[in-house]
């Protein structure tokens, strides 16, 4: 459990149970049309967003954790990945050292299973002003099929071990914690903020088409929101309605 979000932040937790040593948190948006923010272990705070904890000791050693301290009129991505160290003890492949150079001390963390990202049994969470608990909860895909791919036409052919990232949710800061849409996919690339963007640039194109008042041309929060569980009860989609859909 963390402690109660004050006022006005939203506070998502990744967490895992032990194996990969180290799983990374991401929150990707634009600031204006030419200024982009990513926060992450790289970059730690950026327009009112910080990454609070950064665990490369094992899901069992904590949590990373990023908070919103002010929710902006910005559509945020919130991503996770498996880092994979590529280096030699700390040196970059094929890197020559300098003659009577000093040994580098390479702090590797923790040595845990080598599993796959879909295999980590990673979760999301999302937590609110005033709530105790999360407000949900996202378990990461546990496999790399068709339908757990953000882009299957690009990733299909590709191994499990290079499927590293996972884009777990988008949220529209200028509507709040209604806007949130969970996507809850992999990829082999990073996630930037352009998938969320093109979905709400989508639903507020739907939105005007379904308006018969001029005055009334703006984007929408949903009229409904559908949830779909697995066996678990684990959430693994969220669908959004204007209007009531017809089988309810």
């Amino acid at each position: 459990m963390t402690p109660l979000t004050p006022v006005g932040q939203i506070r998502i937790v990744l967490s895992w149970p032990s194996a990969p040593s180290d799983l990374d948190l991401f929150s990707s948006f634009k600031t204006s049309p030419n200024t982009f923010c990513s926060v992450y272990f790289g970059k730690k705070y950026c327009s009112g967003v910080n990454l609070n904890v950064d665990n490369n000791l094992g899901g069992r050693k904590g949590a990373e954790t990023i908070t919103i301290q002010l929710v902006e009129n910005f559509v945020y991505s919130l991503s996770a990945r498996k880092y994979v160290d590529e280096t030699d003890n700390g040196r970059l492949k094929g890197e020559i050292s300098v003659k009577g150079a000093p040994e580098i001390n390479h702090k590797t963390p923790e040595k845990f299973e080598n599993v796959n990202m879909d295999q980590s049994k990673a979760k999301i969470s999302l937590y609110v002003s005033n709530y105790e608990f999360s407000l949900f909860d996202i378990h990461i895909p546990d496999n790399v099929g068709n339908d757990n791919l953000l882009y299957p036409n690009e990733d299909k052919n590709n191994s499990e071990k290079d499927i590293n990232w996972w884009l777990a949710f988008c949220l529209n800061g200028s509507q709040g914690i209604d806007s949130v849409k969970i996507v809850n996919k992999l990829t082999s690339k990073q996630p930037d903020f352009t998938y969320c963007e093109e979905f709400y640039r989508q639903r507020k194109e739907e939105a005007n088409e379904n308006s018969t008042d001029i005055n009334e041309k703006i984007i929408k929060k949903p009229a409904f929101i559908e949830f779909e569980v697995d066996d678990n009860n684990w959430i693994r989609k969220v669908n959004h309605f204007l209007k009531k859909p017809e089988r309810f």
